[in-house]
């Protein structure tokens, strides 16, 4: 599975985020975390920097948004972050919170299809 990380912010943040989601062991054993480019129609071409990571059996899609929300919340203006999954049949999942909890049931849900 592939989930897109679309953070409104400067490429310095951006930078930021994929350094954390890097040195996180889990994410080194179970992703394969990149750069990536929007394939939501409404924001190709804006700037807002894309992150992508691609998720195995051994890093779940809960982990990976605590991973995220934490990193969120060590920032002095957090940036809005989006996670996004496109699903083989053509529908698009998004996580627009920045609840840890609701991020949790989302992408519990994300996980069991």
């Amino acid at each position: 599975m592939r989930l897109q990380l679309r953070v409104e912010a400067d490429p310095d943040e951006v930078e930021s985020l994929r350094e954390w989601m890097a040195a996180d062991p889990e994410i080194q054993r179970g992703g394969d975390l990149r750069y990536g480019r929007a394939t939501d129609p409404a924001h190709q071409g804006v700037d807002i920097e894309v992150l992508s990571l691609a998720i195995t059996s051994t890093l779940t899609t809960g982990n990976l948004i605590i991973q995220v929300l934490n990193w969120r919340r060590t920032r002095p203006n957090p940036p809005a972050i989006t996670v996004s999954q496109d699903r083989p049949d053509g529908t698009v999942v998004k996580i627009e919170t920045s609840d840890p909890a609701a991020a949790a049931e989302v992408a519990r849900r994300l996980n069991n299809g």
